[in-house]
C-alpha cells in the first residue's frame, strides 16, 4: 500500500498544478466526487455458476476537466478514483457440507443447498480518461452531458465471502493474491451520462457510469498451463460495474462559458440582464456574446450628450407686422424698439 501511495500523490499533484499553471481564463475545473454501485462477473467464461450483481460497492476521488470553446464537443475529463469492483455467484457446490447437520448418521455428505454463494470485493485505483460532449439548457444553468472513454486500474487488495442465503456465512477474509493466478493491472471502457447545475463558478452534478472490463481478474491456462491453479481458472474473468456518483467542481478563472450561445438563448440572456440592470437603476445597451455578460459602459461626465436648449414658452406669440412699401427707412428704429425685430 505504501508503495502505491508513492505513485498516487505525484499524479494528484500533477493534476492540480496543471489546472493552476495553464491559462486561468480557460475553463479548467477541479473537484471531488463519490458514490456507490454494484459489480458483476456476468461475462465470465465458461459459465460454471449463476452470476448476480454484488451491490454495496463505493467509489471516491478527485477529478479534473477542461472545456474549450467548441460547441457540444469541447469537454475532456480525467479522474483518480478509489473504486470497489466485484462479483457474486451462486452454486450448490459452495454450500456443500458447510451447514450444521450436513452429514447423515452414516457419515455421508448431504448435497449443498441451492443458495450457496461466493463473492469477491476488489479494492482498486481507477483512472478514467473520458471525452464529454454536452449541451446547455435553462439559460445555460443546466448542463446535460455524456461520458465516453477508457479506464486503467490497479488492484490493491481484495476480500472474499463464502456462505449460503439460507444458512449464513461460512467463511470470509482477505484474499491472497498470487502471481501465477491473479492480475493486478486492468483496463477497459466506460460510458454514461449525467446532469450538472452551475451556481456561478461552482458546479454540482450527478451521473451514472457503466464500466466494461477488458482485462481478466485471473490469468487463464493459455499462459499458465503448467500452474496448479490453472485447473480451477476460467478462460475469461472480466469485471463489469454500474456506479452512480455525485460531485462538486470549482472553475478556475472568472470568465464565463466559452462557447457562444444560440441566438434565442442570447436574446433571453440579454433580456434577463437588462431587466436586472433596470432593477438596479442602470441601463446598459451593450452585450458580450462570447461570455453572455452585459457590459456596463455608461458615458462619463465629460463625454455626456449636450443638453437640449430650453425654449421660452411664456412669451405670447404675435403676428409679424407688414411694412408698407413707402415706409421711410429712417423710421425703422421704432419698429425695432417695439420688439418686432423686423427691418424692411
Amino acid at each position: 500500500m505504501r508503495g502505491l501511495l508513492r505513485y498516487i500523490f505525484p499524479i494528484l499533484t500533477a493534476m492540480i498544478l496543471t489546472a493552476a499553471a495553464t491559462d486561468v481564463a480557460a475553463q479548467h475545473y477541479l473537484g471531488v466526487r463519490g458514490g456507490f454501485g454494484g459489480g458483476t462477473g456476468s461475462r465470465f467464461y465458461p459459465k460454471y455458476t449463476e452470476q448476480t450483481t454484488l451491490w454495496g460497492l463505493y467509489n471516491a476521488g478527485v477529478s479534473w476537466k477542461y472545456f474549450t470553446s467548441q460547441k457540444y464537443v469541447g469537454g475532456t475529463q480525467a479522474d483518480l478514483l478509489f473504486m470497489q469492483q466485484g462479483y457474486k455467484e451462486f452454486s450448490p457446490l459452495y454450500s456443500l457440507g458447510r451447514y450444521p447437520g450436513s452429514y447423515t448418521p452414516d457419515g455421508e455428505l448431504i448435497p449443498g443447498d441451492s443458495t450457496g454463494y461466493y463473492s469477491r470485493r476488489v479494492n482498486s485505483v481507477v483512472v478514467p480518461l473520458m471525452w464529454q460532449p454536452h449541451i446547455y439548457m435553462f439559460q445555460r444553468n443546466l448542463r446535460v452531458f455524456l461520458n465516453l472513454g477508457v479506464t486503467f486500474s490497479y488492484n490493491i487488495s481484495s476480500t472474499y465471502e463464502l456462505g449460503s442465503q439460507e444458512n449464513g456465512i461460512f467463511d470470509k477474509g482477505d484474499y491472497n493474491f498470487q502471481l501465477t493466478r491473479d492480475n493486478r493491472w486492468g483496463y477497459g471502457l466506460v460510458g454514461g451520462g449525467g446532469l450538472g447545475y452551475s451556481f456561478g463558478r461552482v458546479e454540482v452534478l450527478a451521473e451514472v457510469r457503466y464500466y466494461i472490463g477488458y482485462s481478466d481478474l485471473k490469468k487463464n491456462w493459455n499462459k499458465y498451463w503448467d500452474s496448479e491453479e490453472a485447473l480451477n481458472n476460467r478462460l475469461r474473468t472480466p469485471l463489469d460495474g454500474l456506479q452512480a456518483s455525485f460531485g462538486i467542481y470549482y472553475r478556475f478563472g472568472k470568465k464565463g462559458i466559452l462557447s457562444a450561445p444560440s441566438p434565442r438563448v442570447e436574446q433571453k440572456l440579454r433580456e434577463r440582464e437588462e431587466k436586472k440592470a433596470r432593477r438596479q437603476g442602470v441601463v446598459s445597451g451593450q452585450f458580450d456574446a462570447a461570455d453572455g455578460i452585459p457590459l456596463d459602459e455608461s458615458p462619463d461626465d465629460d463625454t455626456a450628450l449636450p443638453e437640449e436648449p430650453e425654449w421660452d414658452t411664456e412669451q405670447p406669440y404675435t403676428e409679424p407686422l407688414e411694412v408698407p412699401e413707402d415706409f421711410p427707412e429712417d423710421q425703422d428704429t421704432g419698429a425695432e424698439e417695439a420688439g418686432t425685430g423686423i427691418k424692411s
